[in-house]
């Protein structure tokens, strides 16, 4: 049939599911590294990762994620709400607000 020729050459069907699994792959690896979800937006080592983690909170915000995306992040300690903070020395400098340490 069509299809499986089309599965034989390897055609992607969902393109941004697959590039959206990719990127949660980059983060679970994040996580595990730095005990943390908490990406600067300014992460040399992948650059396109902290920015990936920023529209996530967006599209949450939006109501624009999949409920099994949503699960998938929660199940890896991922923070919805997140604090910018100004002057502040938390987790390892990466500029996020703890809010036990705010005046």
């Amino acid at each position: 049939s069509r299809i499986a020729r089309l599965n034989g050459i390897g055609l992607v069907w969902n393109p941004l599911g697959e590039q959206w699994m990719e990127n949660y792959g980059k983060l679970l690896a994040y996580a595990k590294e730095f005990c943390s979800t908490l990406v600067p937006m300014r992460y040399d080592t992948d650059p396109g990762l902290g920015k990936w983690v920023s529209r996530q909170r967006s599209s949450y915000k939006r109501r624009t994620l999949s409920k099994k995306q949503i699960r998938l992040l929660e199940s890896i300690g991922f923070v919805w709400a997140v604090k910018i903070c100004v002057g502040v020395a938390t987790i390892a400098s990466l500029g996020y607000c703890d809010d036990s340490k705010q005046k």
